[in-house]
């Protein structure tokens, strides 16, 4: 009888998660669907992380001739999962677990299920699964798949954080419906997310102990000077050198803020240089920089607009229209592949024009290099970051700049918060993470690229053979600040005289481990005339020096006087005693001189004259 009422289509229902996605254009018409998601996360001290996942799906039935007999769902490989149990309505179920080369796939058979217009069936799956939970030094890091290519009616996504924990979250994409403080318990609610992930992080920054090693080489048959680059201060990262062994000879910057360091080679010599430190990573911008960042800008104008070798496209006119940074982020996304086989053995670098035609071929580099060609074209000003992406699944977030594990990412300055953004076009397209509204703290730079593309050549590029020069590992002690900035004035002369122009030199150091930023210092002396009085440095970076020479010119005055020279450096007064005289006052000696030396002449004058007498 059933037989004759019910036109037994049986369908068999896959969800895939997170890169598997799926048509459901009949599933939409037919059934509608609820999914209420819960996971229990707990943090390990050896960072084996996995978490408990509960499954709870309700499908229902939109039509009486059409019900579901079957259910799977699929994962990426790289979140495995064990010890699934199951059910549904009607009591424990079988799963059958399927894995091939990119998912693992569950799949499940209704014991009876319900039959008809309205009736409802559900599932209950309880497992274990790993990678979604990572404790990374000081912070945590959650990322979870989610549906996608499914209509589905009601989807819930309930995140348990491990109980009695003090941290908050700081980043979040999207951001959640609710966060719920139930006794020692949080939960973290998204309500239908968007997005084919979710991705949280947990605490206020990131720490990353750092071990670079540089090698250098000088081929030539003469003494020379070659140049490297350590890890920068930016908006959103802090350096604490550790150790720099050997010192360089001089330490500098440049426009767009690199950290400079020259090193005198002899002759066909080698040298190996250790950079250690720690280098913290912040989710939101350094308030007390920004100030000096926008100030720099002032000067980085004249070049952040400019078409440059791996920054140009010769056919404009085939690109869609794209005036916006989001248009153009969403287009490189859109129009590039990431090639997971072939960029490992690819040394060169293709650029936005040979990106373009080689889609399929695209590491970090064209992604990076394909929005600053398209953001500079249309009036926004664009840089490239080169350095480390630290990642714990590289199918998901690959590290792909080829010589050492580095990685590449463009920054836009966006002209309404007058700051700049950093985005990651290529870690979007691999994982599903919005890495648009908001970036992470795994992402740390190792050298800007404003003016020119290729230079500096950042750490992880200074290698002899397949040397490994890049040790990054995350940790949970905070670094603290040491050192002062030396401040010395000296080659001021200790006497002086109206009408006359004079010299002296300011020696100022930064002998601390950090970045000093926004130095300011005044000069001041009663009556002298000073050809500048206020000096400013956007920064000086640790173990930088600078040389400032002071001219002053005393005027004229009547007698002699006491000057006192201050200098007003870092909330302290330093000052150089100076006695001034008239300007006449420095031909006394002249004059002193002249009558003795007539005294002289004359006393010997009369005593040959007497003699002879």
């Amino acid at each position: 009888m059933i037989n004759r009422l019910i036109k037994k289509i049986i369908f068999s229902l896959t969800v895939f998660l997170f890169l598997c996605p799926i048509t459901s254009a009949v599933f939409g018409r037919d059934f509608k669907s609820d999914y209420k998601v819960e996971y229990f996360l707990k943090e390990e001290v050896d960072n084996h992380v996995e978490a408990q996942v509960k499954y709870e799906v309700s499908i229902t039935n939109l039509r009486s001739d059409v019900y579901i007999s079957q259910f799977s769902l699929s994962f990426p490989k790289s979140f495995p999962i064990k010890n699934i149990l199951a059910h549904d309505d009607n009591g424990q179920v079988q799963p059958e677990v399927v894995t091939d080369d990119e998912k693992i796939k569950i799949k499940l058979s209704f014991s009876k299920p319900a039959i008809g217009k309205d009736k409802k069936n559900s599932f209950y799956l309880n497992f274990y699964q790993a990678n979604l939970f990572k404790v990374n030094g000081n912070i945590w890091e959650v990322m979870i798949p989610t549906l996608t290519g499914e209509e589905y009616e009601n989807y819930q996504v309930i995140v348990y954080l491990p109980k009695e924990t003090e941290k908050k979250i700081s980043i979040a994409k999207p951001l959640p419906a609710k966060i719920n403080k139930i006794g020692t318990e949080t939960q973290i609610i998204w309500q239908n997310p968007p997005t084919r992930t979710i991705y949280a992080i947990f605490g206020e920054g990131q720490f990353y102990q750092t071990q670079l090693t540089y090698y250098l080489n000088n081929p030539n048959p003469l003494p020379a000077y070659i140049e490297l680059a350590f890890p920068p201060d930016t908006l959103y990262q802090k350096i604490f050198v550790q150790n720099i062994s050997p010192k360089p000879a001089q330490i500098y910057s440049d426009l767009d803020g690199n950290f400079l360091a020259r090193y005198f080679l002899y002759p066909k010599e080698t040298k190996q240089i250790l950079f250690e430190g720690v280098i913290a990573v912040y989710p939101l911008p350094r308030q007390e920089v920004i100030s000096i960042v926008k100030k720099m800008l002032e000067q980085q104008k004249k070049y952040l607009l400019t078409q440059k070798s791996y920054w140009q496209i010769e056919n404009l006119s085939q690109l869609p229209e794209v005036n916006q940074p989001r248009q153009i982020y969403n287009y490189v996304i859109d129009r590039l592949q990431y090639d997971f086989k072939q960029v490992e053995k690819r040394k060169k670098r293709l650029g936005a024009n040979n990106a373009l035609s080689n889609p399929n071929l695209a590491a970090c580099t064209e992604y990076t290099d394909l929005f600053i060609a398209l953001a500079r074209e249309k009036g926004i000003m664009a840089r490239e970051i080169q350095g480390y992406g630290f990642s714990w699944e590289n199918f998901l977030r690959p590290i792909s700049l080829v010589s050492d594990v580095l990685h590449a990412w463009p920054e836009y300055y966006d002209q309404k918060e007058k700051l700049w953004i950093p985005i990651d076009p290529t870690w979007e397209d691999t994982s599903g993470i919005d890495y648009f509204y908001s970036f992470d703290v795994n992402h740390i730079a190792f050298v800007i690229h404003g003016k020119e593309p290729d230079y500096p050549v950042p750490a992880g590029m200074y290698k002899i053979g397949d040397s490994k020069a890049v040790q990054i590992v995350p940790t949970k002690e905070k670094p603290t600040e040491d050192g002062q900035i030396v401040f010395e004035a000296s080659q001021f002369p200790a006497k002086i005289y109206a009408g006359q122009k004079y010299n002296g030199k300011i020696l100022i150091k930064n002998s601390t481990n950090t970045y000093q930023w926004g130095i300011n210092f005044s000069i001041a002396a009663d009556w002298l005339s000073l050809d500048k009085k206020t000096f400013s440095f956007n920064f000086l970076l640790p173990g930088e020096e600078k040389i400032i020479p002071v001219s002053f010119y005393a005027p004229k005055i009547a007698k002699p006087a006491v000057v006192d020279l201050t200098i007003n450096f870092m909330g302290k007064k330093y000052k150089q005693v100076m006695k001034a005289y008239p300007f006449y006052y420095q031909y006394f000696k002249y004059l002193f001189i002249f009558v003795i030396g007539c005294s002289f002449i004359f006393f010997i004058r009369h005593a040959f004259f007497h003699h002879r007498g």
